[in-house]
């Protein structure tokens, strides 16, 4: 199922919705579930979406972070952990190589 999320989450980002609806209710439906209407507005589909990889892989080390952060909703974040900061966004870049390449500085903000 993780090829369907990878794909679901493909076709959202190109903004073919009707192809990301059928993708995503692939998942639905071997869960039961009731399938997505295919006329539902992208907002609505990217919140279907998450909510779906939050069920799928929430178990699964950092991949409901990756996928916040890659579709800019890390701030869904601050519902569940209350000290969130904004710097937690970006890792901390590696002292050593920092000390090996200049160019990488300055450190991310909040380290």
């Amino acid at each position: 199922e993780h090829a369907y999320a990878i794909l679901a989450e493909s076709l959202l980002s190109q903004n073919k919705l009707p192809q990301a609806v059928e993708t995503l209710n692939v998942i639905r439906t071997k869960r039961g579930l009731l399938p997505l209407s295919t006329n539902i507005a992208k907002v609505e589909l990217e919140q279907e979406f998450l909510q779906e990889m939050y069920r799928e892989f929430f178990t699964e080390n950092g991949h409901r972070f990756y996928t916040l952060k890659r579709l800019n909703q890390l701030s869904q974040i601050k519902e569940v952990k209350p000290n969130w900061k904004e710097y937690n966004s970006l890792f901390p870049i590696p002292e050593k190589q920092l000390l090996i390449n200049t160019n990488l500085n300055p450190q991310n903000n909040g380290y």
